[in-house]
């Protein structure tokens, strides 16, 4: 049963965040021809929609190409908030520059050195410290291929010394990646968010994700509807997800939505459980509920 329907014969106007990897987008990370159709006219329509990633702009802006987003998104798990198109940043969370030492430290103890993403107040940075392991390189290889504009040679501290540092990426198998955890979870206290999951397109590899405690999906959803886009105020939020990193915006969302192949604590959570990214469930589901409410 839709939570949103029960009881009425017709919805009001909505607003709908979705994740990409696992939710919107389809096991090889692309949109359908099906969903970006749909999409394109529902935008037309007047929907109110957005993205909210770990993925960086520079990666979501190929595979949103040619949809008329005119809200801004959330990429790295709302370290930013990003007009799409322009790639300016209208709201950005980094770590303080001491956590980043610590964090440094307590990976160079554990024979790691992670992926930096930073802003230095011009353009977003990206530096990965090639030939550490197959999985570091496979990431390397995949933003090269991409163009990726944030991709600068060589790993140098000095670099991102001046701070701007959104979030530390170590790459690594899952039981090397465990004792780091457990390490930054005992020096934490609130200061940072940890999340660890495998590469969906290189199995095997694991990502243990770095960034503010601040910088989560549902804090900067919250600051896009109230600071950016107060216009968003007052409708209700339908979000979409597949991964326990989507848990506290489907919480913070008036319905959270996971798809079939949603983690077990994901549905947990979820007011309503619906199709798999590969059946393009979430356009489905957005098209039946916009259209339904006029």
């Amino acid at each position: 049963e839709n939570p949103l329907r029960s009881g009425k014969e017709s919805v009001p106007e909505l607003l709908f965040v979705t994740d990409l990897d696992g939710t919107l987008l389809r096991n090889d990370a692309t949109l359908s021809a099906f969903a970006r159709t749909t999409l394109q006219q529902l935008l037309a329509e007047g929907l109110h929609f957005t993205v909210a990633s770990a993925r960086s702009v520079a990666s979501i802006r190929p595979m949103l190409a040619g949809l008329d987003l005119r809200l801004p998104v959330i990429e790295f798990n709302g370290a930013f908030v990003t007009d799409l198109e322009s790639g300016r940043h209208r709201a950005v969370c980094a770590l303080e520059q001491e956590w980043v030492d610590q964090i440094l430290q307590a990976g160079k103890a554990a024979g790691l050195t992670p992926c930096v993403s930073w802003f230095d107040g011009e353009r977003d940075q990206l530096r990965i410290p090639v030939g550490a392991n197959e999985g570091i390189d496979w990431y390397h290889r995949d933003r090269k291929s991409a163009g990726d504009p944030r991709l600068g040679d060589g790993w140098d501290r000095r670099s991102f010394a001046g701070g701007g540092v959104v979030c530390l990426t170590f790459i690594e198998r899952e039981q090397v990646l465990a004792g780091l955890v457990s390490a930054l979870e005992a020096w934490n206290a609130g200061r940072i968010e940890l999340h660890l999951q495998e590469n969906p397109y290189a199995p095997g590899w694991w990502w243990l994700t770095v960034r503010s405690r601040d910088a989560c999906k549902s804090r900067a959803l919250r600051h896009l509807r109230e600071s950016i886009c107060p216009e968003l105020v007052g409708l209700p939020v339908v979000a979409f997800g597949d991964h326990d990193n989507d848990r506290e915006l489907l919480l913070a969302a008036d319905t959270g939505i996971a798809v079939a192949n949603a983690t077990a604590e994901l549905r947990g959570v979820a007011d309503q459980i619906i199709g798999s990214n590969e059946e393009d469930a979430v356009v489905r589901t957005i098209a039946d509920l916009f259209r339904g409410g006029k």
